[in-house]
């Protein structure tokens, strides 16, 4: 039966237009549980570990899904970090109201992202770290435990560590004694992570309607993943009332093929309504918010006041200040530099910024070391957050105060994602990426519920030209013929994806700066297929960020505490996070033959590597006879858009490279000039690519994931079978075999 259901769909949805081969478990029929006392009340709980919000909004979506097919259930949504393993985990029935006290009705889902380079992220690791070593002969009551997981990870940026936590929760649970739900699922970034996640939640419900879970006795096949419309349309029950003195206006409408503002509750709320009539529209499925009215028009340049003092001296998550946005290692940094690397690559060029690091007298450890990554925490442009206030019905400077939750109406008993005590334009600012699209359900709502979508191709037609809720609103406008708000504050809060810290790869050299940081940051900016332009939420943030002045440079650098600013200061600092890349870093002996390749801002881990072996060749009279071959291949759009030749020339005078090959994908006028892919200078290069490997060198892959990265990977993969007279197969392996010694690192994202 379950083999079979998706392909049963596709026969009988007259909407279905494409269906996708996957590689994924089947659990045969021999392994089907049913469910016992079905129309009895299922208690789930869903919990989730989150570095930048995606998998607490997944959550929120997932339960939201279940109450509106199974009315009767009990659902909480819980982060790991919000009760203390393994007491809260074990005993749920005594938390959940499960008056059936039927251990059998419990079902967890598990919703766990990667951090960093496949780390477990700040709000699970007390979680994780327990489960991870418990030993299934100490308890029993694993038995009683079923279980679902969905991972979130990045197979382009980290191959070697994807979906890393997921798969290593799902397995730790199996060899528990839990039983298992339904197969792994696992989201991947670097394609299409909505639309992962909307297949997986579409077989959770559709598993859970039918009453059916899979047991742990499984065995794997290939199947075929069909990617179809929800047959179901939205549940048009009316909300229940809001726990306020002010009454709600109902619509007697029950038609959700339309998100109008007609078809919305209102309540009153004088002092912080827009609107002449003193109401503002709430949502029918979102807790509604408390708002109070505005003190000030103030906007405050982040939201570190909301910090724990103690969160720095205290490792133990489990005591972090629920409030807090930012993750507890995040520091107000002050920009020094901020300034154009090529002055004639045009409005795509790359930028170099750099921040200043406390310069405190007794400080032993250093802060950074070359090939970590940096985490910046953007926020997005004042007039696309303008454009979103306009939408709304509230005073943007109201204050939001609560979510109330109504234990009557299940449907809202949802965590509100963000903190409180903000302002409706601070939470838009920073805690909301209004550049990112919609999720699949959110973009049906937008769009006018599922019976006036069956055809959307959520990939194609939202994904890939990533249309905003914007676009959505502005496209349902002019299809109803008419301009009207058509947007609760709390359906968009609750359904936008939140802003994630984007991370970037530090420029430098830990030894030759150990006071700074310098990042490399290209301007993104394009006009998509629908026509519309598009930027780079935290590149436009940096390329806007002013630069502290040299008198208040010197000032900062002897201050103790580096989040103490006036307003000046504010302005030209950003909240960064410095993350540990641990896989990512030369060899301990120079005499290590190593071979960088890049391309673009992949220049960034590079030029640090460069600076390294720089500063260690000048600090030996020696250090010219202890390195080893040094190779260096990498690719530009241009000449124009090449940067830090003087670095690399540098390199060579001094041994830190033995050789070094720029090519340019265009725009070559002279006779010294490669024009050509990196790929294919690989190509060229074969013999000494593979020279280089067999003889126990290191490989840097660094620069984008989707294109460069896969391209080079497959390049590479050619020229081992070619020069290693191996099959595909054995070349996979050779390769993975260099990984696991640590001689094949990459450092790819998009």
């Amino acid at each position: 039966k379950n083999k079979m259901w998706r392909a049963q769909r596709l026969v009988s949805s007259s909407s279905f237009y494409k269906a996708r081969a996957t590689v994924a478990r089947y659990y045969s029929a021999s392994s089907i549980l049913t469910l016992r006392d079905r129309d009895k009340n299922i208690s789930i709980k869903i919990w989730y570990a989150s570095q930048g919000g995606t998998a607490q909004l997944y959550a929120n979506q997932l339960a939201e899904g279940v109450e509106e097919e199974l009315p009767d259930s009990n659902v909480i949504v819980q982060g790991l970090h919000e009760q203390k393993p393994p007491e809260s985990f074990l005993s749920d029935d005594s938390n959940i109201n499960n008056t059936n006290n039927n251990d059998d009705m419990m079902h967890h889902y598990f919703l766990v992202s990667c951090a960093g380079v496949g780390e477990v992220p700040d709000n699970g690791r007390a979680f994780y770290d327990w489960i991870m070593t418990t030993n299934p002969t100490e308890n029993n009551n694993w038995k009683h435990v079923h279980y679902a997981v969905f991972g979130l990870g990045n197979q382009q940026a980290h191959p070697n560590h994807y979906n890393v936590i997921g798969k290593k929760l799902d397995a730790q649970l199996e060899s528990l004694g839990a039983n298992r739900l339904q197969p792994l699922g696992l989201g991947d970034d670097g394609d299409c992570l909505d639309d992962d996640f909307d297949q997986w939640m579409e077989e959770t419900l559709e598993r859970l309607k039918s009453g059916t879970s899979t047991s742990t006795g499984a065995s794997t096949s290939t199947t075929i993943d069909v990617m179809s419309k929800e047959e179901e349309d939205d549940d048009d029950s009316s909300p229940a009332e809001a726990e306020m003195d002010d009454s709600i206006q109902q619509s007697d409408s029950k038609d959700d093929s339309s998100v109008d503002n007609d078809d919305l509750p209102r309540i009153s709320c004088p002092k912080v309504s827009k609107l002449p009539n003193g109401t503002r529209s709430i949502s029918k499925k979102y807790p509604t918010l408390t708002l109070e009215p505005a003190t000030s028009d103030f906007v405050r340049h982040d939201l570190f006041f909301l910090q724990n003092d103690n969160d720095n001296d205290d490792d133990s998550t489990m005591t972090k200040n629920k409030n807090a946005f930012y993750s507890k290692s995040t520091r107000m940094l002050p920009v020094i530099q901020n300034e154009r690397l090529a002055l004639d690559a045009g409005e795509a060029g790359m930028h170099e910024l750099q921040i200043a690091l406390p310069q405190q007298k007794q400080q032993q450890q250093q802060e950074y070391t070359t090939g970590d990554h940096l985490l910046v925490y953007p926020r997005n442009s004042d007039a696309i957050v303008q454009a979103y206030v306009d939408l709304l019905e509230v005073d943007p400077h109201a204050i939001i105060a609560q979510a109330k939750n109504n234990d009557h109406d299940s449907s809202k008993n949802l965590l509100y994602p963000y903190p409180t005590g903000i302002t409706v334009m601070e939470t838009l600012t920073h805690c909301v990426d209004l550049g990112a699209p919609p999720s699949p359900s959110f973009a049906r709502f937008l769009l006018g519920g599922r019976r006036n979508n069956e055809m959307l191709d959520y990939k194609q037609d939202i994904a890939i030209p990533r249309r905003t809720i914007m676009d959505l609103v502005l496209e349902q406008q002019r299809h109803v013929g008419k301009k009207t708000h058509v947007l609760s504050l709390e359906d968009l809060l609750y359904q936008a994806a939140p802003m994630k810290p984007r991370y970037y790869s530090i420029a430098s050299s830990n030894l030759q700066y150990p006071h700074h940081i310098h990042l490399v940051y290209r301007p993104i900016k394009y006009v998509n297929s629908h026509g519309y332009l598009r930027e780079g939420v935290c590149t436009s943030f940096l390329s806007h960020k002013g630069v502290l002045p040299q008198q208040k440079q010197k000032q900062k650098q002897q201050q103790q505490d580096m989040n103490s600013r006036d307003h000046q200061e504010a302005a030209a600092s950003i909240p960064v996070s410095i993350a540990p890349h641990t896989t990512f870093r030369l060899p301990s002996m120079p005499e290590t033959p190593v071979m960088m390749i890049g391309g673009g801002c992949g220049v960034a881990p590079i030029r640090a590597f460069l600076q390294e072996r720089v500063f260690l060749s000048s600090s030996s009279s020696s250090a010219n006879n202890k390195f080893g071959p040094g190779i260096l291949y990498m690719g530009y759009r241009s000449p124009q858009d090449e940067v830090y030749r003087e670095l690399v020339q540098e390199a060579l005078e001094c041994g830190a490279l033995t050789d070094a090959q720029i090519v340019y994908s265009s725009g070559c006028t002279l006779a010294n000039q490669q024009c050509s892919l990196v790929s294919e200078l690989i190509r060229k290069e074969g013999a000494t690519v593979w020279e280089h490997m067999e003889s126990g060198g290191h490989v840097y892959i660094c620069g984008g994931a989707y294109a460069f990265g896969a391209t080079v990977k497959a390049e590479l993969l050619d020229l081992v079978q070619e020069h290693g007279k191996m099959t595909f197969e054995e070349s996979e392996a050779y390769l993975r075999g260099l990984m696991d010694e640590g001689r094949f690192s990459a450092d790819l994202a998009d």
